[in-house]
């Protein structure tokens, strides 16, 4: 063989073993993450949770000028469901959203605080923002989903089963795993998750739920050169086998869960909103200029027919135990709500939470959902138990007000709310 050819061959030969090594390392080495598990590394690094607490839930005491030592305001949680991903953006990059930079009355109080908010628009680049943003928004989801029913019977499943405890909120990873190839539990999106289940192959995936590993994967392993079920047994958090813990029907269902999510992909602060809003999960859109966000509508659908009204005339009798702070004779927090543009638009609270009192087709962005909801008053975080005395409302009239808010909050034109004593 002549030197050339010999050459030619060794470079040929270099290549080939660049292109596996390459191959190797991207997919099965390379960690894979993603916008919200960067976002919580961004969160450290900034510096966020020591005001808002560690994982976003527990602001600092922020004194006020003018206030007793005993009557301190706290710095918001990152949890509470209050800003749409516009608004949020407009929080890290100025320190503070249009809205209230608008209002004289928030100005002024936010000059007698001794904590506020930095803005983050010089100091992080638009990606890291981005991925801020979508670790917020996740935050939020988790918290909300704790006081709402389940979306799906795969997410009751996946909830029940806590799934989401090691695969990440909405699978979207980030949990640490000792041991393992790449040193976390993989997410249900992306590479790590096809290359585990042969490209997403539903039988695959349901094997990994039944079985806690499907046999063709640990006797496979990774591209050929891992011992699959060697690092599968050397690793801290271990795969559970639910083959005995749920029905044939309950493991094709968390399965196709499982394949919903995956087809979402790593999801945006936008996403991740459109998925808590039930909305089309579509394309990433938070390279656009302005999200879209829910707007209240002070009108009632105009395909709204008789049979559409059936829902308020039963939640009427409910509405109308709320005059009795929220009506003509009484307006607690300057909320009153015996029509439907003044029960949409709130009072005091909705006002500084930038959240509508309702949000006409999302009960899940209502405040009146959250506190019918809520068992305690938690000031700092705005939430008051409705009503604060007497009677509360059962589970089932809840998810009654949840169908009507959710159907578009349609009000027949004209049939304003009477006070109870005018009957």
């Amino acid at each position: 063989m002549s030197r050339y050819r010999l050459a030619a061959l060794l470079l040929v030969l270099g290549v080939i073993l660049a292109a596996g090594l390459v191959y190797v390392f991207r997919n099965e080495i390379f960690p894979e993450h993603s916008a919200a598990h960067r976002g919580a590394q961004v969160a450290r690094s900034a510096g966020c949770f020591s005001c808002h607490g560690a994982g976003g839930g527990n602001g600092s005491v922020n004194p006020s000028q003018g206030k007793t030592p005993d009557d301190f305001s706290r710095v918001p949680s990152l949890l509470s469901e209050r800003h749409s991903p516009q608004q949020l953006r407009q929080w890290i990059e100025d320190g503070i959203s249009q809205e209230k930079r608008q209002s004289q009355a928030h100005m002024q109080a936010r000059e007698r605080e001794a904590m506020q908010m930095p803005a983050y628009g010089e100091r992080l680049s638009s990606d890291e923002i981005q991925d801020l943003m979508a670790y917020i928004a996740l935050l939020q989801h988790r918290e909300a989903a704790k006081s709402r029913p389940a979306q799906s019977p795969g997410e009751e499943l996946a909830r029940h089963y806590s799934c989401f405890t090691c695969h990440g909120e909405l699978g979207q990873g980030g949990v640490e795993n000792p041991g393992s190839l790449k040193g976390y539990v993989p997410g249900f999106f992306g590479s790590d998750f096809l290359a585990l289940t042969q490209n997403g192959n539903r039988q695959q995936v349901l094997e990994w739920i039944r079985d806690g590993a499907p046999e063709s994967f640990l006797n496979q392993g990774f591209a050929g050169f891992y011992p699959a079920r060697y690092l599968t047994e050397r690793q801290a958090i271990q795969m559970p086998a639910y083959g005995d813990h749920l029905s044939d029907e309950e493991l094709e269902t968390l399965t196709d869960y499982v394949l919903e999510l995956q087809a979402l992909g790593p999801l945006s602060a936008q996403q991740v909103y459109d998925y808590s809003t039930q909305k089309p999960v579509q394309a990433d859109r938070d390279q656009q200029e302005s999200p879209p966000s829910v707007t209240a509508s002070d009108s009632p659908p105009p395909d709204s027919s008789a049979q559409d009204f059936a829902l308020f005339y039963q939640v009427k009798p409910l509405l109308k135990r709320c005059l009795q702070c929220h009506g003509p004779s009484d307006q607690k927090s300057d909320y009153r709500m015996e029509t439907r543009q003044a029960a949409i638009k709130g009072g005091e609270i909705a006002e500084f939470t930038e959240v509508p009192a309702i949000t006409p087709g999302n009960s899940q962005l209502s405040l009146m959902i959250r506190f019918v909801m809520a068992e305690e008053e938690d000031p700092y975080n705005e939430i008051y138990p409705m009503p604060p005395e007497g009677e509360r409302l059962t589970a089932q009239q809840i998810e009654l007000l949840r169908r009507w808010i959710d159907q578009g909050l349609k009000w027949p034109p004209g049939e304003d709310l009477l006070p109870p004593l005018e009957e």
